[in-house]
């Protein structure tokens, strides 16, 4: 019985490592990446979204935190989830005044 070499398969992580690796200089710009436990979420449905507009103190801290990280990519936890993305909208035009 012969010996056969096994195909070699990379994880598309590995993959990607290699391509950034191999993209030598063109790719050493740096960037920030920040993750964040907002602590926003809220037991009811619109709450935050109300906070956000009221400007409450929490919602205030999160994004002057945020504002002074200026990360360029950013994953935010804990901010609550509503199917028509309200609360993340609201967040953003907060973070963009």
């Amino acid at each position: 019985m012969a010996h056969r070499p096994r195909a070699h398969r990379l994880s598309l992580r590995t993959a990607l490592i290699l391509v950034l690796l191999a993209a030598g200089p063109a790719a050493s710009e740096t960037f920030r990446i920040a993750t964040f436990n907002a602590a926003l979420e809220r037991r009811y449905a619109g709450a935050l979204v109300r906070e956000i507009e009221r400007g409450s103190d929490e919602v205030s801290a999160a994004i002057a935190v945020i504002t002074a990280v200026a990360p360029d990519i950013i994953l935010l936890n804990e901010l609550d989830y509503d199917p028509q993305g309200l609360a993340l909208a609201a967040f953003r035009a907060a973070l963009a005044d």
